[in-house]
């Protein structure tokens, strides 16, 4: 039997996603559970925080996925923050299955020159939350009372109106009429918290909204422990993605500035954005910009985890991702059949494997890998894209 036999027959074994199906909370723990052990080489699964809250009725675990060499520098991304956007996760778990497969068979294909195209992908390491708002993501799997969507449409966290630190006036109001539970995750974060169009200033103070902020920034359970997350790996992460849907758009950060600000990104960092975002866009055929140039001027809203990454932490590479259907095709909207999910997932996926190819480009002195399968020393000393070194504007640190 060949080399390539054997290595076919494992990988099967390895296939473990049911990508004909939305997932539910659990299934998505059982499949990266399961998936960490089958992949143990090239996979780990950490616990990054929990959704506990005094007095919520349900807690999940907030689970991070690493795969890759640990010394190696990080693409991370978020997905599955906004609870009724199901093709988010499950886009993420479909890439990060592939992914597990290329580093499990890593030794192979740099053997292989068939196989030369997956190299790139070596080089970094992958980091992802698969599922940051778990509680929610739980409570639209639940069953919906006849002729209602109430728990599939669930946006929010679960944090219970009891918990919340708020007037009495709006309390009341909360209490008489009901639909005042959870917070927007990605209204949450400190860069841009509250600030946008005038309607959504108003709009995110409010409880019974979809887009409520919460009282301060970093208030939720789920957006500390994306903190904690940065704040440990930010020296080794080169870019930070939020995948989310529905649209098919990509946007830059500072999503709460008109796209004349004066604060808005602008200049050759922009250009890094733009050019970036054309490359892996190779594989998605999305609209690109800020949201301003993309949208109304009433979706102007701050307190993003894109915001956050970029301006709290910056991280230049950093964007949306809004996935499958089209913005135009609201009447399918985050409903998106379940025979989608394999599609769009090969269409993220070949998209990371962009990223990489223009990583390696970016960051030449970072790559382990060549296209001879190659060994390089990693140069000490700057971690700037090489024809950006003296640019402020890309400290990594």
């Amino acid at each position: 039997m060949t080399l390539f036999v054997l290595v076919t027959n494992s990988v099967k074994k390895i296939n473990i996603l049911n990508s004909n199906k939305y997932l539910n909370m659990e299934e998505v723990e059982s499949f990266l559970e399961r998936l960490s052990k089958l992949t143990s080489d090239a996979l780990t699964l950490e616990f990054i925080g929990d959704t506990f809250i005094e007095g919520k009725d349900m807690v999940h675990k907030i689970y991070l996925v690493k795969i890759g060499d640990p010394r190696d520098h990080i693409l991370y991304f978020d997905c599955g923050i906004h609870a009724r956007e199901w093709i988010s996760p499950a886009s993420c778990l479909y890439v990060i299955q592939k992914l597990a497969i290329v580093f499990e068979y890593k030794n192979y294909i740099l053997r292989s020159q068939k196989l030369i195209k997956w190299r790139p992908l070596l080089n970094y390491q992958w980091h992802f939350i698969p599922v940051l708002n778990p509680d929610g993501y739980f409570r639209s799997h639940e069953p919906d009372t006849d002729g209602e969507d109430t728990n599939r449409m669930q946006r929010k966290n679960m944090r219970p109106l009891k918990t919340m630190n708020i007037t009495d006036d709006i309390a009341e109001k909360c209490y008489d009429e009901g639909g005042c539970f959870g917070v927007d995750l990605n209204r949450n974060f400190p860069s841009g918290w509250g600030m946008g169009h005038k309607s959504f200033i108003q709009e995110s103070a409010l409880p019974w909204t979809s887009v409520y902020k919460s009282h301060k920034p970093l208030s939720e359970p789920e957006s500390q422990a994306v903190h904690k997350y940065i704040k440990k790996h930010r020296q080794k992460i080169l870019s930070a993605i939020s995948v989310h849907a529905y649209g098919r758009e990509i946007y830059y950060a500072k999503g709460y500035l008109e796209s004349d600000h004066p604060d808005q990104i602008k200049g050759p960092q922009r250009d890094l954005l733009r050019e970036f975002a054309k490359y892996f866009n190779k594989a998605l055929d999305y609209r690109i910009g800020t949201v301003s140039d993309l949208l109304d001027e009433t979706n102007l809203c701050g307190g993003a985890t894109d915001d956050y990454y970029s301006t709290y932490w910056k991280i230049n590479i950093s964007y949306t991702i809004e996935l499958d259907p089209d913005i135009s095709k609201f009447q399918v909207g985050f409903k998106l059949p379940p025979k989608e999910i394999k599609p769009v997932g090969k269409k993220l996926f070949h998209a990371v494997l962009l990223m990489a190819r223009k990583m390696d480009q970016l960051y030449p002195h970072l790559k382990k890998y060549t296209r001879h399968g190659r060994h390089h020393k990693i140069r000490q000393g700057s971690s700037k894209p090489k024809r950006y070194q003296d640019q402020d504007y890309y400290r990594l640190y």
